[in-house]
């Protein structure tokens, strides 16, 4: 059976053996080339997930296999998207989550905090990302307004040492004060920066 990803054109057995190894390959090549896998075409028949199991039902008859993948402009985009949607509708629930903590925070407020490590830790990722694509200059709409985002980022990752010492010493009015006065400011900076980031789609977010 051939496989085909982008331009290029790979044949491997028939076999239950190779599912794997064809699989590994397109996990590959999506890396490399900074790109998202976002369906395979079989035999002309379009599968969207569960690829092993299609696969291995299937090997036996394959003839051909088209990798369709989002191009990297597209994946600049929808993760910038999904990073602004993020701040915007954190920056209210961190402002909540402060004034718990400045009162007297139950588990599930902990547990708000540990979610919201988790959001942040996603962030710096996809930055982190977004800043390894080569030519991403010519990908986002302002340079550098991303640089600028950039640094934002940076910012973050310098307050949450303290964060973590807070929680650790469960001083609660200190977790308030960092949330309220560190987070939300780098919070609400950020989504004014990446409302010009967002390509093509820039002035919808205007707040």
């Amino acid at each position: 059976m051939k496989v085909k990803i982008q331009e290029e054109v790979f044949e491997f057995l028939n076999q239950d053996n190779t599912i794997e190894e064809l699989l590994k390959l397109i996990e590959k090549k999506m890396e490399v080339n900074h790109l998202q896998l976002s369906h395979l075409i079989i035999d002309e028949v379009p599968i969207f997930q569960e690829y092993y199991e299609y696969l291995l039902e299937n090997i036996k008859k394959i003839n051909k296999i088209e990798v369709i993948c989002n191009q990297q402009e597209g994946l600049v985009c929808e993760t910038l998207t999904s990073t602004y949607d993020y701040f915007v509708n954190a920056v209210s629930a961190i402002k909540a989550l402060a004034e718990v903590f400045y009162q007297n925070p139950k588990e599930e407020a902990w547990s708000s905090l540990a979610d919201l490590f988790e959001g942040i830790q996603w962030i710096i990722e996809t930055q982190n990302r977004i800043d390894q694509i080569i030519n991403q200059d010519a990908i986002t709409n302002n340079h550098s307004t991303w640089n600028e985002y950039v640094q934002l980022v940076r910012k973050i990752m310098l307050v949450l040492p303290d964060l973590e010492k807070a929680m650790e010493n469960k001083d609660h009015v200190l977790i308030g004060d960092l949330l309220l006065y560190e987070i939300v400011p780098i919070f609400e900076e950020s989504v004014n920066k990446l409302r010009f980031l967002i390509p093509g789609e820039g002035t919808n977010y205007v707040s």
